[in-house]
């Protein structure tokens, strides 16, 4: 028992530092995405809208691809898999109801995951504390599982949501020589399946709770 609880221990340790890391590159990154596009949207004076990280496919039309190798001089032809698209043109536009419903609908689910990820990593801490301080076969653990393999669920579901709606509002307003918006990323398998096997694992602590549960009340 006491290994399985140093196990625990690194467990939570691992998993509270890779959430630490993941918001502070994701942090990093909006920062770096900011300032390279600061200068060019205000010196723009228009109001903007933007399309972060979108997956594309690029073609050899694409001739803004080239570019120079600073180290031999080389020509070198880029093709980007993930952009960041700002439209400085978009208080130009007149959305319909319609779309105006599906971006809305895409902030009410990003609401909604942000909720869901914050849930995560609390019954998270909570089943490691859980671990630590008493036995493993219990009722507790095993609803504190449930809850969290299901919420992983839900959370890729949203996110696979989310990332369809956004592909396919940017497709319907925007269209670029060389690029084309993708939809080959869409669904969030990687949260999806660790949800899965968060509840096959339940599964299997809640069998074992069954049989300790038998065998105490046969003692």
């Amino acid at each position: 028992m006491r290994k399985f609880k140093i196990l625990c221990v690194i467990l939570l340790t691992t998993f509270l530092v890779s959430v630490f890391f993941d918001l502070i590159s994701n942090m990093i990154a909006g920062l770096y995405l900011g300032e390279s596009t600061s200068e060019v949207i205000l010196n723009s004076g228009a109001d903007y809208a933007s399309y972060l990280y979108m997956d594309v496919d690029a073609n050899s039309s694409l001739q803004s691809s080239e570019f120079i190798n600073q180290k031999d001089g080389n020509r070198m032809l880029v093709f980007p898999h993930n952009v960041s698209i700002f439209d400085l043109d978009a208080c130009n536009q007149n959305r319909s109801f319609s779309e105006k419903f599906l971006y809305w609908a895409i902030y009410f689910m990003n609401f909604l995951s942000l909720i869901i990820y914050i849930a995560i990593i609390v019954l998270f801490i909570w089943v490691m504390r859980v671990f630590i301080k008493s036995e493993v076969f219990n009722r507790k653990i095993v609803s504190l599982l449930c809850s969290i393999g299901w919420l992983f669920v839900i959370l890729g579901v949203l996110v696979s949501l989310c990332n369809l709606l956004r592909i396919y509002l940017v497709s319907s307003e925007i269209s670029i020589v060389g690029l084309e918006f993708t939809y080959r990323n869409v669904v969030d398998w990687s949260t999806i399946i660790i949800g899965l096997v968060v509840l096959v694992n339940t599964e299997i602590i809640s069998q074992a709770t069954a049989i300790k549960d038998e065998n105490d009340l046969t003692i």
